[in-house]
C-alpha cells in the first residue's frame, strides 16, 4: 500500500474554513464560532484553531481569572453538550489560548483533532475573566474526510 497521497484521495477531502472577526467579549462569556454535526461513518479533523487576544478593555487593575486552569481567553472544541444558548459545558476537548494582549495561542498541528463518533461539535472562545471585556479574533478548519 503506498503511503502518497493520490487525486482520489485528494477528492475526498474538503477543507472548511471559519472565522471570527474582531469581537468584544464580555466576562465570563462564550462566543460559538462554528457547529459541525457528524452521523455514523462521517469523519472530520479540527485541523487548525488559533485565536488572538487583541486588547483587554478597560484594564484597571491585574486580570484575573475565573477558572486558573485555562488560559484568560481561549477558542475550544467542545462535545455535545455544547449550546449556544447556555454556553461552553466545562472543559473543551482540545484548546488553544492565550494570557496578554497583543498575543497569538495556536492549536499545534501536531494537536490536530480527528473526530469519529457521532456529534455535535461547537467551537466557542471563552473569556476566562473575572472583570474586563477582551476583543478576540479567531480562526480555524476543519477537515471533512468525504
Amino acid at each position: 500500500m503506498s503511503s502518497l497521497v493520490t487525486h482520489r484521495d485528494l477528492g475526498r477531502r474538503l477543507w472548511v474554513p471559519f472565522s471570527l472577526p474582531e469581537t468584544r467579549l464580555r466576562p465570563g462569556v462564550e462566543q460559538t464560532i462554528n457547529v459541525l454535526t457528524l452521523s455514523s461513518g462521517q469523519q472530520a479533523t479540527l485541523a487548525w484553531l488559533s485565536v488572538h487576544l487583541i486588547r483587554i478593555a478597560a484594564l484597571t487593575a491585574v486580570p484575573t481569572k475565573t477558572n486558573t486552569s485555562f488560559a484568560a481567553i481561549y477558542a475550544g472544541l467542545f462535545g455535545s453538550r455544547a449550546d449556544e444558548l447556555t454556553g461552553a459545558p466545562g472543559q473543551p476537548l482540545v484548546y488553544a489560548g492565550v494570557d496578554f494582549p497583543g498575543t497569538i495561542g495556536v492549536l499545534p498541528p501536531h494537536q490536530a483533532w480527528p473526530i469519529t463518533a457521532p456529534d455535535t461539535y461547537a467551537v466557542m472562545v471563552v473569556n476566562n475573566l473575572i472583570d474586563p471585556p477582551a476583543d478576540v479574533t479567531v480562526s480555524g478548519a476543519w477537515l471533512l474526510h468525504i
